[in-house]
């Protein structure tokens, strides 16, 4: 076998070998297989309040003022959406968007177009009286809302549009008395209290699988700077005698010499199953790198170092946090009903 192919055996023998340890790492680390079986055995959830149909019928027999849909011309299923005098081409449908994502948009909800849509819509007529449906809505930015019916069975949550339209043509609704009222406001606590550690557990597993990441890149980071200073000791450059002679872990722990960043990562961060081999893609791809490079190199990796460094000492709390922002006030609002007003209660 030629050296150039012998070379070539090595990488990919040295790939393919870094592949399988980094997929073995992660699996490891992350516990993936147990989270998820974690996750399966949650309790089910929730029916949809609204399904993309509903939507589509919703939307498409509106009466909202400045919207008009139209067929798209083109697209069987899609719809060219007027909305104060801007055309979108907008589709109900998951699979038939994917199917045209250049040509359509998703009209599902956290589009700001259906947001604006929605927010045109004024909102019905309270009732003067403790009667009708109640409706409670947590303000701030973790904004939730729920409504709930008294009649002769008892109080109800409402969980869909189709129960709610149902609901707004009865005529057996009772008042609601004090304790009632209480009684569906603790509910929707209760509910608000479940997002939130929902929310918790997911920041820290999505802060968790972060920080891995990271960690994985400071340790390559680390290899390929003792590679570079490998490379430098095996041409005898330089008067520094702490360079390292051989291909062992002390490649990597000896950076601490150099200070920051490098004794802090090593502080923070593993490296004991690290290994240092003449046929590392990276190690091979410096081979032909002039003295001036390698010092290059060797400075970019120590800024790059030191990015990492910051980003691992950092706490990681912000985007945890801004999801676990309290709901704020609960606001409670009855909904007069449309034999009592006229109109029809907002969905």
């Amino acid at each position: 076998m030629t050296p150039a192919a012998e070379r070539e055996r090595l990488l990919e023998q040295e790939v393919n070998s870094i592949r399988r340890a980094l997929e073995t790492r992660e699996t490891e680390l992350l516990g993936i297989e147990d989270y998820l079986d974690t996750e399966l055995k949650r309790e089910a959830e929730p029916r949809v309040p609204i399904s993309l149909q509903e939507l589509e019928e919703l939307l498409v027999g509106s009466e909202i003022a400045g919207l008009t849909l139209e067929l798209y011309p083109e697209i069987e299923g899609a719809y060219v959406l007027i909305w104060n005098g801007e055309r979108f081409g907008v589709a109900f449908d998951p699979e038939l968007y994917d199917a045209h994502p250049n040509s359509l948009r998703l009209l599902s909800f956290g589009d700001e177009l259906l947001e604006s849509i929605l927010n045109s819509v004024p909102s019905p007529e309270l009732s003067n009286e403790n009667k009708g449906i109640l409706r409670l809505e947590s303000e701030g930015p973790r904004r939730r809302c729920k409504y709930h019916v008294l009649d002769e069975d008892g109080r109800r949550a409402i969980e869909t549009l189709a129960e709610l339209r149902a609901e707004v043509h009865s005529t057996t609704l009772s008042g609601w008395p004090s304790d009632a009222r209480a009684a569906a406001m603790k509910d929707f606590e209760n509910y608000l209290r479940q997002l939130w550690e929902r929310d918790a557990e997911m920041a820290k597993v999505s802060a968790e699988g972060e920080r891995l990441a990271l960690e994985e890149q400071a340790r390559q980071l680390l290899l390929q700077a003792a590679f570079v200073e490998l490379m430098l000791a095996q041409r005898q450059l330089g008067d520094d005698q702490d360079l390292p002679l051989d291909f062992s872990d002390r490649a990597v722990l000896r950076l601490r010499r150099h200070g920051y960043p490098f004794a802090g990562l090593l502080r923070i961060v593993d490296v004991t199953d690290l290994e240092l081999s003449g046929a590392a893609p990276f190690y091979l791809k410096i081979q032909s790198d002039t003295p001036e490079s390698l010092n290059r190199r060797f400075a970019e990796l120590r800024t790059r170092i030191a990015e990492v460094l910051q980003r691992l000492a950092s706490p990681g709390a912000e985007m945890a946090g801004e999801r676990l922002l309290p709901a704020g006030k609960i606001r409670t609002d009855f909904f007069a009903l449309p034999h009592e007003q006229g109109e029809l209660v907002k969905a």
